[in-house]
């Protein structure tokens, strides 16, 4: 089974987090010290949110890095798409089929 983002089915639960964390835009609060964090994934593929301050002057200071809360996906059928696509497939080639016989039964009258 598969884990669903944004109606997507993605192979794993990792893979579906990357593509969470990934659409997250970086966010930034300004002001006379500006704030401004992101998620960002580490060497060792844990996401981890960071924070920085923005001085007045230009002054960069970290604040924090933390590991970030995986969210939990909802299950899915990764091959579902597939599938849906071969029931059709299956239904237009049946159609198909039948006309083609309807109109060799025609001309053999």
């Amino acid at each position: 089974m598969g884990s669903l983002f944004e109606g997507k089915c993605y192979l794993t639960a990792p893979q579906a987090a990357d593509a969470f964390f990934t659409s997250k835009e970086p966010s930034y609060t300004a002001g006379a010290t500006s704030y401004q964090s992101w998620y960002e994934k580490s060497v060792g593929g844990v996401w981890q949110i960071k924070r920085q301050s923005i001085a007045s002057n230009g002054t960069i200071t970290n604040l924090t890095t933390s590991t970030a809360t995986v969210p939990t996906f909802v299950a899915c059928d990764e091959s579902g798409d597939f599938k849906d696509g071969a029931v059709i497939g299956w239904g237009v080639a049946s159609a198909m089929i039948l006309v083609a016989c309807i109109k060799l039964l025609q001309r053999a009258r």
